[in-house]
């Protein structure tokens, strides 16, 4: 019997356009196909690619762990690898972001000494660049939501902030419509209040799965978050409230000339990316 193998592909978030010509061919080619999808385009996609593909998605169990849903995950995964197929699991997005079963499939098959790779996808963050015209380069930290409410995390004001799935603070049991318990919101409200001005403004953002819909980007007060609607996919973007100086003497030593008033060209974008989000959200 052959040796089992195991790659790990993203489907990207609006397939198949998303889709890499890279996770096509891994797809084409496996013996074995598993898929966690949002939508049916994607899942109709990777079935026309490869008829032996099974969804993961009825192993979630309504009131259960997410934790055990996706140690099952990965115990059905390397249950094929371990009888010796080309197995192949798709995810949506980028399958190492948010994505607990990829990451431990791939850790077991190696020390298994199978040979496990996984490939790039288009993650949620990556239409966040594109839909609201975030550049990261400029200064970025990015939270799961609930871990950001249980760890004292500290916030820098004049970085973007970016915290994921805030639809599900507290939440750690799959529900088939998930929404964040009771307070969640507000709890995560107060939190940034420690931080933010009332008036400064965020962005709920949730991508699209398809072309033909528009993303959500909806502008809310830091006074109004408590009360907004989220879900599951549910990302809360933070532009900065503040800049930092330019330390001249720095700037000076290494080439730089700052500013008159003492900031680099950088601090222009921040006065960019609030038009742009603006202009989205019209």
């Amino acid at each position: 019997m052959s040796k089992g193998s195991l790659y790990v592909v993203g489907t990207g978030i609006q397939a198949p356009g998303q889709i890499t010509l890279e996770t096509v061919e891994a797809i084409k080619r496996a013996d074995k196909v598993f898929y966690l999808v949002p939508d049916p385009f994607a899942k109709k996609f990777v079935l026309s690619l490869n008829e032996n593909a099974e969804d993961l998605h009825p192993l979630y169990v309504a009131g259960q762990q997410r934790i055990i849903t996706y140690d099952n995950m990965v115990e059905r995964i390397m249950g094929e690898v371990r009888n010796g197929k080309r197995v192949v699991a798709a995810f949506y997005g980028h399958p190492g972001v948010f994505a607990y079963p990829s990451h431990k499939s791939i850790h077991i098959a190696r020390n298994e000494g199978y040979t496990a790779h996984m490939l790039s996808g288009v993650s949620a963050e990556d239409c966040i660049v594109s839909d609201l015209g975030l550049d990261p380069s400029v200064g970025c930290h990015s939270y799961e939501a609930t871990s950001f409410m249980v760890r004292p995390i500290p916030v820098f004001t004049s970085c973007m902030l970016i915290l994921w799935q805030v639809g599900v603070i507290g939440d750690l049991k799959y529900t088939p419509k998930a929404s964040a318990p009771s307070g969640g919101m507000q709890k995560l409200q107060e939190r940034l209040l420690q931080y933010y001005t009332e008036d400064h403004d965020a962005i709920l953002y949730e991508a699209s799965f398809s072309p033909a819909w528009k993303p959500r980007v909806d502008i809310v007060r830091i006074a109004d978050l408590g009360d907004a609607p989220v879900n599951g996919i549910s990302t809360l973007v933070i532009p900065p409230s503040t800049t930092l100086p330019v330390d001249r003497n720095i700037a000076t030593a290494i080439g730089i000339e700052p500013n008159q008033n003492g900031q680099s060209s950088h601090s222009v974008f921040l006065k960019i990316y609030r038009g742009v989000a603006t202009n989205r959200a019209a």
